[in-house]
């Protein structure tokens, strides 16, 4: 079993960070993926005590925002403690697989670590291999990220042995024949059809004549053939779910007053619509997202697109959508679709967007 620490600074990308989270708890297991916002994480593997241990973590996310960079020379330059580079310098002490990530929109990532920029303790983290998880393909670049995590060392296959009970099998249907089914922002991980693993006997021993495939080995695959098929059908609904959203939003309108998170009547028709598609899609978590143009202060331009993604999730909650169907994230202006320099461009990057999420 893999277990995953993401490590993340809170002043650049929390929210891509907790997706990233989310993205591989799917494929590892929530209780096997871990980052400092679940408060489950003890203290001194924080490096918040003296002593930094991650003990029994296996691989380390690193998320590389727009903004890493810039906050790594300004703890440097203040003197303050910098939690998140004692991370990454013990995880690379222990010799454990640390995967810097980069995050960000295609084609405007931000730049590759260079060894020369980086402290010498941590610096070893530029030559590690990196990984690159851009909004426009989040699925595709999710499931290629936890298939490098996943994949065994040197490829080397995991002979099955009897009588252990410990085996861990690389399934055929969920690792060897995996693909991606890229829906919105989701990746769905399900199996291709493949051809079943051979069960050949390994070589005999004194004490061993012959190998009978356990039970619980043969079971494990038909459970996991059984939830490929769900996910592929799963896949399904979600895409109908968000392509309609996608729909809605392209036809109507959201509009806000100046400077405001208060709904412009003229919403609500839209709205309404939106509420519709949410309530048909119960098996998901519809999550709005407040986008603004880079036009004044960006701590205030997050703060706008946080009340304004809060603003239309009540809305729909007054509408009857349960709101355990709906969650809301600000992003302020670091996710433009196009450059801040025209009023219509500008008009473009004040939006709301709704994305599909597994609940």
């Amino acid at each position: 079993m893999t277990k995953i620490f993401v490590n993340f600074r809170r002043e650049d990308v929390p929210a891509d960070a907790r997706r990233i989270r989310d993205g591989l708890a799917a494929r590892f297991g929530r209780s096997d993926v871990v980052m400092d916002i679940d408060g489950a994480v003890p203290e001194q593997q924080l490096g918040r005590d003296q002593g930094i241990t991650l003990g029994g973590y296996d691989a380390m996310i690193a998320i590389i925002g727009p903004r890493w960079m810039e906050l790594l020379r300004a703890h440097a330059a203040s003197g303050e403690r910098d939690y998140v580079r004692e991370q990454i310098s013990a995880a690379l002490q222990r010799g454990m697989a640390v995967i810097p990530v980069r995050v960000g929109r295609e084609g405007s990532m931000p730049p590759s670590l260079r060894p020369e920029d980086l402290p010498e303790d941590i610096r070893a983290l530029a030559s590690r291999p990196s990984r690159d998880v851009a909004y426009e393909r989040f699925g595709s670049d999710m499931a290629s990220l936890a298939e490098s995590i996943s994949r065994p060392r040197g490829g080397a296959a995991v002979a099955l042995q009897p009588g252990n009970s410990t085996v861990k099998l690389w399934l055929w249907s969920l690792a060897a024949a995996a693909s991606t089914v890229l829906v919105g922002n989701i990746a769905v991980l399900f199996s291709s059809p493949a051809a079943p693993p051979s069960f050949a006997p390994p070589a005999s021993s004194p004490r061993q004549t012959a190998f009978i495939p356990s039970v619980s080995v043969e079971g494990r695959i038909r459970r996991a053939m059984a939830a490929a098929t769900a996910a592929g059908q799963r896949a399904d609904e979600a895409r109908r779910c968000q392509a309609a959203l996608i729909a809605a939003t392209d036809a109507g309108t959201i509009v806000f007053n100046t400077a405001s998170a208060e709904l412009d009547f003229r919403s609500h028709q839209t709205l309404d619509a939106l509420a519709q598609i949410v309530k048909g899609c119960p098996d998901f978590v519809v999550e709005v997202e407040g986008h603004t143009d880079s036009m004044g202060d960006p701590n205030a331009n997050q703060r706008l697109s946080e009340r304004r993604a809060n603003s239309v999730r009540s809305y729909l909650v007054g509408t009857g959508v349960p709101a355990t169907s709906l969650a809301a994230m600000g992003y302020g202006e670091t996710r433009p679709i196009a450059p801040n320099d025209t009023p219509t461009n500008m008009a473009r990057n004040r939006r709301i967007e709704f994305n599909v999420t597994v609940k």
